[in-house]
């Protein structure tokens, strides 16, 4: 900076730290997508200064547990804020196809 140039202020400056970041979120990004459980795949992870963000959508808290427990170890995670939402699959709709039990019934005259 030349003696003549005016220090830009502190929040102008660009996070020193954003590269080490975006690093750690894509290592514990990496580890979810590496679970044999084909769920936890879908969840996004974001981290800033030890903390690391899990969100998205799971369907039992079990998976949102295990998603917890699988990025912890993760270096440079001090605590992990677990935003997943747990949402239970809607049931299978009928389509228009009778249930195999109505099927079955008979008339007898």
């Amino acid at each position: 900076m030349s003696p003549y140039q005016e220090p830009r202020p502190l929040l102008d400056r660009p996070n020193p730290f954003a590269v080490l970041f975006q690093e750690i979120a894509e290592l514990a990004q990496a580890t979810l997508r590496q679970s044999p459980y084909f769920e936890l795949r879908a969840v996004s992870c974001d981290f800033s200064g030890g903390i690391l963000t899990l969100r998205g959508h799971l369907p039992s808290y079990h998976l949102k547990q295990l998603a917890q427990a699988t990025v912890a170890e993760v270096p440079g995670v001090v605590e992990v804020h677990n935003q997943v939402e747990v949402v239970t699959p809607r049931p299978a709709q009928n389509h228009g196809w009778s249930r195999p039990s109505t099927l079955l019934s008979t008339h007898v005259s």
